[in-house]
């Protein structure tokens, strides 16, 4: 079964671990390279064909973002359910 993730930072589904890790993994790390995600206490939802859970980023934006968005030097968390 091909694995498909999920993310608004990149506005397609990526499908494969690889692509993810590539395209949304390692843009994160690029524009936040002391970042950290949490998984939150919230438990995951759970569906037929997929698996959602809450988790909190934070990070220093000190690179580019994949889109271009230039560094902010700003650190800020952040919430999401992917």
């Amino acid at each position: 079964m091909m694995s498909v993730y999920y993310d608004a930072t990149v506005g397609v589904p990526q499908v494969s671990r690889d692509s993810a890790r590539k395209n949304v993994i390692q843009a994160f790390l690029t524009a936040a390279p002391d970042c950290n995600w949490v998984r939150d206490s919230t438990p995951p939802i759970v569906g037929p064909d997929g698996i959602a859970f809450q988790w909190t980023f934070t990070g220093t934006h000190t690179g580019p973002f994949a889109d271009g968005t230039k560094p902010t030097g700003r650190s800020s968390p952040s919430r999401a359910l992917p």
